[in-house]
C-alpha cells in the first residue's frame, strides 16, 4: 500500500464485498471484524471451505487465503485470538515465527526520548490488548526483546515492571505551558546532534514552535544509488552555484525546476534590463562573463523553505558571493553565528595544514623532513649566537 489513496480504496472495496456476500449466505456468522482487507470470521466448521469459495468468486483479481483456528486460537494481526474451555474469546500477543526480533535499538542515533517512547508503547499495547492472565507472561517478553536489543536491564526494570502510572516523557522542544489556539502551533525539525541539538532546542523554542530532532543518518546512506545520476542540468529542487568567469565572485541561488531552465532564465534576465539580479546585475555592470558550465548543485531539497534556508546557508558561508545582502536578511542571528563559528574552524584547519605542509613534503620521507627541520633550527641558533659574539 505505497500510495495514500490505497487504504480508503480497499475500505469501499471490502464493505461492498462484504455486502454482497453475507447477503447470500444461507447461515449465520456470530462474529465477524475488518481491518483493511484482514478478516476475522467465526462460522460453521463443515463451511469453511464453501465461505472461502464465496469470497473468491466475487472478482477473479481478488483472492482471498485462508488460515484456520489450530490449538485453540488462530492469529489476527499482532494478536491471537484465543478460545477458552468456557467458550470465552481472549487476546494474547503475538508475534510471527518469521520476526526477527529487532527494534530500535538502544546504541542507535536516535533521541533517548525516541526509545523510552518505543517500550513505554510496546508495554501499553500489551497491557490494553491481552487478558490479565497473559499480562505477565508478555511483559517478561518484551523485557528480554529490548535486552536483545541493547538496552540497560536496570532501565528495562523501570519502565516495563514499575506498577505505578508511568507518564510518557515529553517530545523534544514540548513546551509545558497550554497553547489557546492549536492552529497557530508551528513544527520544525532540526538534526540530531549529541551534545548540540538540546541545546539548540531550548534556545529557540517559543509557546507557539515545537522543535524535534531529527536522526539524519538513514538505511538509505548505507546502499549505493540503483539508478544512474542525473546530469547536472536536469536535476530539481537544488541550491546551486555558478562561478563567474573573469573573478572570484561567485552566484547562489535555487530553484525547484530543472537547472537548466534556471540558467536560460538568468541567460534571459541579463538582456532585460528591467530584471533585478544580482547575477544579471553583475554580468552587466561589469561586463563578466558567467561560467555556466562550471555549475555545481550544493544540496538537493524538494522542501521550498528548507531549500531556500541551504540558499541562505551557503550564501553566508560563501566569502566573495556576488549575492545581495538582502538574500540572507532571513537568517537568524543563532544561525549565522554558527556559520562563523563553522568558517573559523574551517581556516584555523587549513592554517594547521598549511603549516605541516611546509614542514612535511609529500614527496619526502616524513621523518627526515622533521629532522631537515629541526636541524635548519639548530643552524638558525647557532647563527644568531655567532652574530651575537660578532657584535660583542
Amino acid at each position: 500500500m505505497g500510495s495514500d489513496l490505497s487504504q480508503p480504496i480497499a475500505e469501499i472495496i471490502m464493505d461492498f464485498l462484504l455486502d454482497c456476500i453475507l447477503a447470500g449466505i444461507p447461515f449465520e456468522i456470530p462474529l465477524i471484524k475488518r481491518f483493511v482487507d484482514d478478516l476475522l470470521c467465526a462460522v460453521p466448521k463443515d463451511q469453511v471451505a464453501y465461505t472461502l469459495e464465496r469470497f473468491n468468486e466475487q472478482h477473479q483479481s481478488i483472492q482471498f487465503t485462508l488460515e484456520e483456528e489450530t490449538n485453540g486460537g488462530v492469529p489476527y494481526l499482532d494478536t491471537m485470538v484465543m478460545r477458552t474451555p468456557e467458550n470465552r474469546i481472549i487476546l494474547d500477543w503475538y508475534r510471527k515465527p518469521t520476526s526477527s526480533g529487532r527494534y530500535l535499538n538502544y546504541f542507535s542515533n536516535h533521541s533517548h526520548r525516541q526509545k523510552v517512547n518505543m517500550i513505554l508503547g510496546l508495554k501499553d499495547r500489551i497491557l490494553r490488548v491481552t487478558h490479565p492472565t497473559l499480562k505477565e507472561k508478555n511483559l517478561k517478553m518484551l523485557f528480554q526483546l529490548m535486552v536483545e536489543n541493547g538496552y540497560p536491564k536496570g532501565l528495562l526494570a523501570r519502565l516495563i515492571f514499575n506498577t505505578a502510572l508511568t507518564p510518557r516523557p515529553q517530545s523534544m522542544g514540548d513546551n509545558p505551558h497550554t497553547v489557546d489556539n492549536p492552529a497557530s502551533l508551528t513544527f520544525a525539525t532540526i538534526p540530531l546532534i549529541n551534545n548540540m541539538s538540546y541545546d539548540l532546542i531550548n534556545l529557540l523554542k517559543t509557546s507557539t514552535l515545537r522543535i524535534v530532532p531529527k536522526n539524519e543518518f538513514k538505511i538509505e546512506k548505507l546502499f549505493s544509488r540503483k539508478k544512474d545520476r542525473l546530469d547536472v542540468g536536469n536535476m530539481m529542487g537544488v541550491v546551486y552555484s555558478i562561478p563567474c568567469s573573469e573573478c572570484m565572485e561567485v552566484y547562489i541561488g535555487q530553484t525547484s525546476q530543472q537547472l537548466k531552465r534556471r540558467i536560460a532564465q538568468h541567460k534571459s534576465d541579463i538582456k532585460n534590463p528591467n530584471k533585478a539580479c544580482a547575477l544579471a546585475d553583475h554580468t552587466r555592470n561589469k561586463n563578466h562573463l558567467m561560467d555556466y558550465q562550471s555549475a555545481k548543485v550544493l544540496e538537493s531539497e524538494t522542501n521550498g523553505d528548507k531549500r531556500k534556508f541551504m540558499e541562505m546557508y551557503h550564501i553566508k558561508r560563501q566569502e566573495n558571493s556576488m549575492n545581495y545582502r538582502r538574500d540572507v536578511n532571513n537568517i537568524s542571528n543563532v544561525y549565522s553565528y554558527l556559520i562563523h563559528l563553522d568558517q573559523l574552524s574551517e581556516s584555523e584547519l587549513r592554517r594547521t595544514q598549511n603549516i605541516m605542509d611546509s614542514i612535511v613534503s609529500p614527496e619526502e620521507d616524513p621523518h627526515c623532513a622533521i629532522e631537515q627541520y629541526q636541524g635548519g633550527e639548530g643552524t638558525a641558533e647557532k647563527g644568531a649566537a655567532k652574530q651575537k659574539r660578532h657584535t660583542m
